[in-house]
């Protein structure tokens, strides 16, 4: 589970995801915007992955650990992750990839 202080609150959400850039890598949406103090972090599985929250849930579960453990001491940043690929995640090794550009990405601007 991912700590408290790098969740984000309601309020930070909706403004990050309004007035955020939007970076695509190798398939996979990030929504990235600068931090004030403290990074945080989410991933979005919306409703057209799947129509029950106990699979979108389920895919948020498997996500966080990676997405949260590669970035969190190495991006200044908020970052939310859309997760819209199919109903089973079933691919670690292209988001951890893809997690890594994203660092390159970010260092390089």
């Amino acid at each position: 589970m991912l700590a408290r202080k790098f969740r984000f609150t309601t309020r930070l959400f909706d403004r990050v995801f309004r007035r955020s850039k939007r970076i695509r890598i190798d398939g996979f949406t990030f929504l990235v915007s600068p931090a004030r103090g403290v990074p945080r972090f989410s991933v979005v599985a919306g409703k057209k992955v799947s129509k029950l929250a106990v699979e979108r849930n389920k895919i948020r579960r498997q996500i966080y650990p990676i997405f949260a453990e590669i970035l969190r001491d190495t991006v200044d940043s908020n970052v939310i992750f859309l997760y819209n690929g199919p109903a089973k995640f079933n691919q670690h090794a292209s988001l951890i990839s893809a997690c890594q550009k994203l660092i390159l990405h970010l260092s390089n601007t």
